[in-house]
């Protein structure tokens, strides 16, 4: 765990809520986009298809067995023994999300790993950063 980074004035930070920001401030700051996004067109009425069953359980047996649980206690290898139920359970809700274009707020949020690359340890640009999301958040299909 780091216990101190640097601010962006080069003060070093040892208080949890001053870390958080620091690490928040360069993550935001690192993906935001500085191209200037093109008009896009209107969006269609076509629908994506539904997300099937078998995608699901393709998605879930290509986990990888004995991982840790996310932040909702769930395992890979819990969500794998659930079979069948659990697969058109999960797909279900997905469809659901889908249809009605609403992202649940625990997919909005993920545990993040910082792991120290070679340098300045109080420097937070000397650390890659690890995501760690909801494993119910395991569809790969892609839009």
């Amino acid at each position: 765990m780091t216990t101190c980074l640097k601010d962006k004035d080069g003060l070093p930070k040892t208080a949890r809520t001053d870390i958080e920001r620091i690490v928040t401030d360069f993550y935001t700051n690192l993906y935001r986009s500085t191209t200037v996004a093109s008009r896009c067109p209107s969006p269609t009425e076509e629908r994506p298809p539904p997300i099937l069953t078998s995608e699901v359980r393709n998605s879930i047996h290509s986990l990888k067995k004995g991982t840790a649980p996310g932040s909702n206690g769930i395992t890979a290898d819990l969500l794998r023994v659930g079979g069948y139920t659990m697969h058109k359970l999960l797909v279900d809700h997905f469809n659901c999300y889908l249809e009605t274009g609403t992202i649940p707020n625990q997919w909005k949020c993920s545990k993040t790993l910082l792991i120290s690359k070679k340098g300045d340890k109080e420097d937070i640009g000397n650390y890659q950063s690890h995501c760690c999301p909801s494993r119910t958040n395991c569809s790969r299909r892609s839009y």
